[in-house]
């Protein structure tokens, strides 16, 4: 015979108690006559009852409390799931603004900063003194897969760290991998270094104009260049800017993935 209608016991707000059934029905055991199931779970004590009436009078105990519970965690994973790993390349005397504010910006729209550089746990400070940033992964560690996007502020950052050919690999990967790369004045040096710039668009600090252009790359003098995944800016004055289109990118990159995920 087939199942009945169930019979609930209890007021229970018709809206919450689908959402709470749609959210056991994937991570509870359920016992019925119809299943054989291994695992066998005691219901708490304010569990609501559901009955199924069928030949062998079987009947559902799930506890409504630990529904919804699950459905409001199962959520949450996934908002967590959703929020965008940056990994911020850094190391002494950073040009101070072009880290702090952007990455500042960064926070406030949601996404989660790990700075990635030298030596874990060392603390490192911009050259003006007004900003540091402490190391949360050696780059001799540091996976690509790990991240969603890369954030290179400028300053003679980028200079000390293209000696170190685990930095040069990570910034090369992450540029080939088609991931956003955010830099500004200075931060080209990686990728020249790197050579990844062949046939790329970017733009950076006056003094490395030639070298852009020796790495094969077109140099055009504005406040932001977009080309694919590199976003790129000339220095502090053009910050505001930058922050707009890494802001603008970073959600793309945030959509792309969440509706990937549903597919």
């Amino acid at each position: 015979m087939g199942l009945r209608s169930p019979v609930i016991s209890g007021r229970v707000p018709p809206q919450r108690l689908s959402l709470a059934v749609s959210a056991a029905k994937h991570t509870l055991p359920i016992k019925c006559a119809s299943f054989k199931s291994k695992e066998k779970r005691r219901p708490s004590a304010k569990a609501v009852q559901t009955s199924f009436t069928d030949s062998s009078e079987s009947s559902l105990l799930v506890s409504y409390e630990n529904m919804i519970s699950l459905g409001e965690s199962s959520m949450e994973k996934n908002e967590k799931n959703d929020t965008l790993k940056i990994a911020v390349l850094i190391d002494e005397d950073f040009e101070d603004t072009e880290y702090s504010k952007p990455a500042a910006a960064y926070k406030q729209a949601g996404y989660r900063l790990l700075h990635v550089g030298l030596e874990k746990g060392k603390t490192v400070q911009g050259k003006h003194r007004q900003a540091t940033a402490q190391i949360d992964e050696s780059a001799h560690q540091a996976s690509v897969d790990d991240f969603d996007a890369i954030f290179i502020p400028g300053g003679y950052s980028p200079d000390h760290l293209r000696v170190d050919s685990y930095v040069v690999n990570f910034v090369k990967h992450f540029v080939q991998s088609g991931k956003p790369v955010l830099m500004i004045c200075h931060a080209p040096q990686l990728l020249i270094t790197a050579q990844v710039l062949q046939g790329r668009k970017i733009t950076g600090w006056k003094s490395i104009i030639q070298d852009i252009k020796n790495a094969g790359a077109e140099f055009i003098d504005q406040e932001v260049v977009e080309d694919g995944n590199l976003i790129s800016s000339r220095s502090p004055r053009d910050i505001p800017v930058f922050i707009q289109a890494s802001l603008r990118k970073l959600k793309y990159t945030q959509e792309v993935r969440k509706y990937g995920e549903t597919c």
